[in-house]
């Protein structure tokens, strides 16, 4: 701007020139000081614009896809630089080539830019796990991130490998790949086994013959459960006992399952006779089964677990049919002669026995002394009797309540005798 004298074209305003308007034409203004005219003025005003722009980089190659990375800086006609102005381009860095050409515009002034541009790839990968031992099968537990040559990170990339753990061995190698880069991961693989089993049941006695009422779980190594798995076991329940032991197995793994059998059927014991003679079969008896539905029937074929061969009361067999047991209660007497021989009556014993005392019991169960030590009627086992005393005896049917025959022996232990042969000489 230029200080206001005069001008009658009207390009002074407000007491300056004004050279904000474009002209091609001149322009006088005549300048006067004191009222005194003085020398004329003439000028044009011609369009402010840029007459250069300088581009400024450190790179002249780029990864595919980047940005340029430039400055551009605008050199006007009135000599004023603008630095770092916002200019347009027709560049860009998607097709890979050397000595491209970018096109650098502002304010219709141009510049161009020569660079190059590689293709985007990676060009490292990172593999990140903490585990390197797994079990067959299980799938590798790794992470893979991908550094790019435009120095980015992408991570937890979906890589792919030739990898698997199906075969079973240390030191195996696993390669990783993406984005046309590959790298390795060293695994071991042990095998896939069962490591215990479960045994679940709500029963654990069970009639002989019945099956197994139980379900069996594995746990695997790698932590899955198998739930009812087809186990095997060398057990059965065809023996009658208690805390029996089944050895269950399944793919190498074992358990033990305690369990008790019972017979399916329980035993009577029906005896006419439970005294015997010392040495005498156990005879006297008669055996009935009942089954599961209560139906009893007389059988045959049992076994006896027991003998006469000890005197004693209250001794016990145990008699068992098809898996079934009952017990059976006798008492065991020495075999007694009472013998006639000509005019002699006595008792005779099969046996020798010390004899301490021998007492009658009548039907009224009044006690008469046979025998005590220093009777004179004593002979080897022979014991002499009088006539009423084998009459007595000789009616006794063994059975009685009262009437009885007791021996006492020198440890004081009684043994009655119940059972009398006659036997006439």
């Amino acid at each position: 701007m230029f200080p206001f004298v005069y001008c009658n074209n009207g390009y002074v305003v407000n007491g300056t020139i004004d050279t904000s308007k474009v002209t091609y034409k001149d322009v006088v203004v005549t300048y006067s000081y004191a009222g005194v005219k003085s020398v004329t003025y003439t000028y044009n005003v011609v369009p402010r614009k840029v007459t250069s722009l300088e581009v400024i980089s450190d790179k002249t190659t780029y990864v595919q896809g980047q940005p340029l990375e430039i400055k551009v800086n605008a050199t006007w006609n009135d000599g004023k630089v603008e630095k770092n102005v916002r200019y347009v381009t027709n560049a860009n860095t998607n097709t890979v080539g050397d000595n491209q050409t970018a096109v650098i515009t502002y304010k219709d002034a141009t510049a161009t830019y020569n660079y190059n541009v590689i293709a985007r790839k990676v060009t490292k990968l990172d593999v990140i796990s903490n585990k390197t031992t797994y079990i067959q099968g299980q799938p590798l537990e790794i992470k893979v991130n991908a550094t790019w040559n435009d120095g980015k990170v992408e991570k937890n990339v979906d890589f792919t490998t030739t990898a698997n753990t199906d075969t079973v061995g240390d030191d195996q190698k696993a390669t990783i790949t993406y984005g046309g880069a590959s790298t390795t991961f060293k695994y071991n693989v042990i095998a896939r086994k069962v490591t215990s089993l479960k045994i679940n049941s709500t029963k654990n006695t069970y009639y002989k013959g019945e099956a197994f009422e139980i379900t069996v779980d594995a746990k695997w190594n790698d932590g899955k459960e198998e739930k009812n798995v087809n186990y095997s076991t060398t057990a059965n329940t065809n023996t009658i006992g208690n805390n029996q032991n089944a050895v269950i197995s399944y793919k190498g793994a074992t358990a033990n399952y305690s369990f008790n059998v019972i017979s399916r059927i329980t035993l009577r014991v029906v005896s006419t006779d439970n005294d015997y003679i010392k040495g005498e079969p156990i005879n006297n008896i008669t055996v009935y089964a009942k089954d599961a539905n209560g139906r009893e029937t007389k059988v045959t074929g049992y076994t006896i677990n027991g003998n006469t061969n000890t005197v004693g009361n209250n001794q016990t067999a145990t008699i068992s049919y098809q898996g079934a047991t009952v017990t059976y209660t006798y008492n065991v007497k020495y075999e007694l002669h009472l013998v006639k021989h000509g005019n002699l009556l006595y008792l005779e014993f099969a046996e020798n026995v010390n004899v301490k005392a021998i007492a009658y019991y009548d039907k009224k169960g009044s006690k008469s002394v046979i025998y005590e030590t220093g009777y004179n009627n004593k002979d080897g086992n022979k014991y002499y009797l009088t006539i009423n005393q084998y009459n007595e005896m000789h009616s006794m049917k063994g059975q009685h309540d009262k009437q009885r025959l007791v021996v006492t022996d020198n440890n004081n232990a009684e043994y009655t005798y119940t059972k009398v042969v006659v036997t006439n000489k």
